[in-house]
């Protein structure tokens, strides 16, 4: 029996954004955000954690909303939201 593939971030994508209009913007975003959906569900998957999948790419959804608007800092108990660099989980009422 092999090792569980780590469940390391990956390299953070390039910000779709930012920049000038462009004809391929739009369709390049859905391609990033289906790939991102894939690798997720693949992991997951890999390592038997199948109801790990939703939870997982609404994190990816939320701070990518989050980027886009400028928002640092975010209230909430889910520890997953520390590893992102640059976000202050703030999570003491």
């Amino acid at each position: 029996m092999g090792q569980a593939p780590s469940l390391r971030r990956p390299p953070r994508p390039p910000n779709l954004n930012i920049g000038a209009a462009h004809p391929h913007k739009t369709e390049a975003q859905v391609i990033l955000e289906r790939e991102v959906l894939q690798e997720i569900i693949r992991r997951f998957t890999a390592i038997d954690r199948r109801e790990a999948i939703g939870p997982a790419f609404q994190i990816v959804l939320d701070i990518a909303v989050m980027e886009r608007y400028g928002i640092r800092w975010i209230l909430s108990f889910d520890v997953d939201f520390d590893r992102w660099p640059g976000l202050e989980r703030i999570y003491r009422v």
